[in-house]
């Protein structure tokens, strides 16, 4: 008896062997379609985000070249207005260099007056004294004062400077 138990214990351990066996290669077969089909959504998600990279590019192109366009065309219109603001301007460009020679010219000191001073006019009883400065601009200087200065000494282009320029110029 012992032997028709071990007979049968070994044949269905071979029926549950080829079971398993059975078993793994449907689902191995299975999994290698799963695989299958998803490698290929892969390549057509890849050939769809190809095509759209090269549409966007081709978009990005057209783009350009209507930029271009328009930027040709502002630059010609400005050329034009360019062209026709020269033949009306040829007064003010020579009024231009007159005003760039005269800056690079030393400017002529300015005439003061001598005031004139009547012999029998009276003199004040006590002398009012003026705000005394310093005969070297500084900081307490104000800008009108600075310029009034370089006024005074002839500086060029004292109108345009700041007060820290006319404090360098006119030390």
């Amino acid at each position: 008896m012992a032997s028709k138990k071990s007979k049968k214990s070994e044949a269905t351990k071979k029926a549950a062997k080829s079971d398993i066996t059975g078993l793994l290669t449907k689902e191995q077969k299975k999994a290698e379609r799963e695989a299958k089909k998803a490698a290929e959504a892969a390549k057509e998600a890849v050939k769809k985000a190809a095509k759209r990279a090269k549409k966007a590019a081709a978009e990005a192109k057209e783009a350009a070249k209507e930029a271009a366009k328009k930027a040709a065309t502002k630059a010609k219109k400005a050329a034009k207005k360019a062209d026709k603001s020269k033949v009306g301007s040829k007064k003010a460009d020579s009024k231009k260099a007159d005003a760039k020679k005269a800056d690079t010219k030393p400017a002529k000191k300015p005439k003061t007056a001598t005031p004139a001073t009547p012999a029998a006019a009276p003199t004040p009883a006590a002398p009012v004294a003026a705000p005394t400065r310093s005969s070297t601009p500084d900081e307490t200087w104000n800008v009108t004062a600075l310029r009034a200065r370089a006024r005074e000494l002839a500086v060029p282009g004292y109108s345009r400077l700041t007060k820290e320029q006319l404090l360098e110029r006119l030390r």
